[in-house]
């Protein structure tokens, strides 16, 4: 169904600027667009160039969407090589997005996955 199709995720935030931040400096996403005042609205797509999904993060000014109604509103990703786990964990920490429990035990903030891979995991 999805197959050779592109995927947006889509996440409103107060705090567009950071969330930025977070994506590029922490785990090295490009942004692949963005745009003002489009209707009240800012907004910024990262992801990594030639990929089939991004991330879109919007703002509506004079709007408070506050934050995650969960700790389990998490995005995981998988990475196979250690090394490249190991950088992305230490931006996070240098970044002040330390490790933390999830709500859920199943899920850990950063953790080996046992399927040769390695998840980093955040929220």
């Amino acid at each position: 169904m999805l197959k050779g199709k592109i995927v947006r995720i889509a996440r409103p935030t107060d705090q567009l600027a950071k969330v930025v931040r977070f994506y590029t400096e922490g785990l090295g996403l490009k942004i692949l667009y963005h745009f003002e005042e489009h209707e009240g609205f800012d907004g910024v797509m990262v992801g990594i160039p030639g990929e089939l999904y991004h991330f879109e993060f919007t703002q509506q000014r004079g709007h408070f969407v506050g934050r995650a109604p969960t700790q389990d509103n998490l995005i995981v990703f998988y990475l196979p090589d250690q090394q490249e786990w190991q950088h992305a964990v230490e931006q996070m920490n240098w970044l002040a997005h330390c490790s933390r429990l999830c709500f859920s035990r199943i899920q850990s903030q950063v953790e080996k996955y046992p399927r040769k891979s390695f998840r980093f995991v955040y929220f």
